[in-house]
């Protein structure tokens, strides 16, 4: 991502499946500083690994004030698809 941004620099926006749509604003919301780190892991709904692999990503981003979209469907929308959808 370094490299990303050191290419790109304010261009540079990264989406992020681990999220759901419906989590948007409380990505914004820990990104903006609103809320903490506690509140956006509690709320946000994260993928099991977030602490491990996706962190390092969004801290970066933070950090660099870059934005983020929580890019994947909402589980209530992907519970209503019929199986052959998903």
């Amino acid at each position: 991502m370094k490299k990303l941004y050191k290419k790109y620099g304010s261009r540079l926006v990264l989406s992020m499946e681990m999220f759901e749509k419906d989590n948007q604003e409380k990505v914004n919301d820990y990104l903006a500083g609103k809320i903490t780190e506690e509140e956006f892991i509690k709320t946000s709904r994260p993928w099991p690994r977030y602490i491990t692999d996706y962190k390092p990503m969004i801290e970066f981003a933070k950090a660099h004030k870059i934005p983020v979209i929580a890019s994947n469907i909402p589980r209530f929308w992907h519970q209503r698809l019929p199986s052959r959808a998903r």
